[in-house]
C-alpha cells in the first residue's frame, strides 16, 4: 500500500475550541464530561476522573451485555423471584411472558430494577454471575475506574464508575444498532403495558438520541446523553448534576456552537500512480471531494490526508473506476474516508507475436 501525507488540510475536528468553549460553562453537576467518540478526545471535564456512584445508569452496561448475548425474540416467562424489586420498577407479572427487547425497553426507558433481574437471572444464570460478565466487559474496555456489584445500579460500596469512564462506555454500546434504537425510543409497548421514556432531552431536543437517566439518594441524579448534530456524535454524563437537563443542553450548545458544515476532502487531483505493461506508463487519482465535516474555522493544524492503494497497477485501466480511498486522520485516527477513482485510462499493450520456431520450441 502507498500512502501520501498531505499538509495539513484542515484543523482538529472540535477539540481546541470546544475545550475553550466548554471551560466558560457552568454546570451544577459535582462530576462531568463531553466526549468526542470520533477523535476520542474529552471536550470538557469536571472531576472526570473522580470515582463516583451511579445509580441507574448502570443499565446501559447491563443492556450491552445482554445485546451481545440474548436473541431479541427471545421469550421468558417471569418468575416470581423476579417481581417486586426494591426501587424503579417496569411492574413485572409473575408468569407472564416476555422477549428480550420487551424487557430491554422496560430496563431503558423505564428504569426497571425487575427488569434487569430478570436479563441478569436470564444470561447469567444469576445476577451475581452476570455482574462477573459485566465487571469483566468493564475491564475489557479499559474502564479502569469501574466496578459493579449490581445489574441495576443500587448503591454498593464497590459500586462506582467516574464521568469519563461512563462516556467511554455509552459511546462504545451507541456503536450497536440495536441499543441506539431501544434508547431512542420516546414510548414503547410491552406486555399491554405502554412505556414513556424517563429521559425527558428526548422530548425537549430533536438532537437527542438517548440514553439513560438515574438516581438514588447516594448517586444523586445521574444523567447519560448522546445528541447528534450534522451527523456528529457526542456524549455527555453528570453524575449528582440538580439541574441535569439543563446542564447537558449547555455542553452540547458550547461544542456544536462553534462549528459549520464544510467540505473535508478537497476534491480533485490527488497525484499519479504507476501502471504497468499499459500504453500509459501512469495514471491520475482524484476524488470527489463530496464528504462533509462538522467543523470549526479555528481547526487549521492537525487534520492530515493519506492515500491508500497499490504500489503499481496493471493494465487495462479505466478513468472513472476505484484505485483506493483517501481518510481525513488526526494522528493515527480515522474520521472520514472516501474513494479515489483513476483519472485517465490505459488500455494494455498488445502481446508480442512469436516466431514459428519459438512457438515450435514452446510445444
Amino acid at each position: 500500500m502507498k500512502k501520501w501525507i498531505a499538509a495539513a488540510l484542515i484543523g482538529a475536528f472540535l477539540a481546541s475550541c470546544c475545550a475553550a468553549a466548554g471551560a466558560e460553562v457552568s454546570i451544577s453537576a459535582q462530576r462531568a464530561a463531553l466526549y468526542d467518540p470520533l477523535t476520542g478526545e474529552f471536550l470538557y471535564s469536571k472531576l472526570g476522573e473522580e470515582r463516583a456512584p451511579m445509580a441507574s445508569t448502570t443499565k446501559i452496561m447491563t443492556a450491552l451485555l445482554i445485546l451481545e448475548t440474548l436473541p431479541l425474540d427471545q421469550v421468558y416467562e417471569i418468575q416470581p423471584e423476579w417481581t417486586g424489586v426494591e426501587g424503579s420498577s417496569m411492574y413485572l407479572r409473575a408468569g407472564e411472558r416476555l422477549t428480550t427487547e420487551d424487557l430491554l425497553c422496560g430496563l431503558m426507558l423505564m428504569s426497571g430494577n425487575d427488569a434487569a433481574l430478570a436479563l441478569a437471572c436470564a444470561a447469567g444464570g444469576s445476577e451475581q454471575g452476570f455482574v462477573e460478565r459485566m465487571n469483566e466487559k468493564a475491564a475489557s474496555l479499559g474502564l479502569e475506574n469501574t466496578h459493579f456489584e449490581s445489574a441495576s445500579g443500587l448503591d454498593g460500596p464497590e459500586h462506582y464508575t467516574t464521568a469519563q469512564d461512563l462516556a467511554r462506555l455509552t459511546a462504545y454500546a451507541m456503536e450497536n444498532p440495536d441499543f441506539c434504537r431501544i434508547v431512542g425510543q420516546k414510548y414503547a409497548k410491552a406486555g399491554g403495558r405502554t412505556m414513556k421514556n424517563h429521559n425527558k432531552l428526548l422530548f425537549l431536543s430533536e438532537e437527542i438520541c438517548g440514553v439513560k437517566t438515574g438516581f438514588t439518594k447516594k448517586a444523586g441524579r445521574c444523567l447519560v446523553s448522546a445528541a447528534r448534530r450534522q451527523g456528529r456524535l457526542l456524549i455527555a454524563v453528570t453524575l449528582n448534576g440538580p439541574d441535569d437537563w439543563n446542564d447537558h443542553q449547555r455542553l452540547y450548545q458550547s461544542a456544536f456552537s462553534a462549528c459549520q458544515a464544510r467540505p473535508v476532502f478537497p476534491g480533485g487531483r490527488l497525484g499519479e500512480v504507476a501502471v504497468f505493461s499499459g500504453r500509459r506508463s501512469q495514471t491520475g487519482l482524484y476524488c470527489v471531494g463530496q464528504t462533509q465535516g462538522f467543523l470549526t474555522d479555528q481547526e487549521a493544524e492537525r487534520l492530515e490526508y493519506t492515500v491508500l492503494g497499490p504500489r503499481f497497477v496493471c493494465a487495462p485501466v479505466r478513468a472513472g473506476e476505484q484505485y483506493g480511498v483517501v481518510q481525513a486522520k488526526i494522528g493515527e485516527k480515522v474520521l472520514f474516508e472516501e474513494p479515489v477513482y483513476y483519472a485517465d485510462s490505459s488500455e494494455a499493450l498488445p502481446t508480442p507475436q512469436k516466431s514459428f520456431w519459438s512457438r515450435a520450441f514452446g510445444w
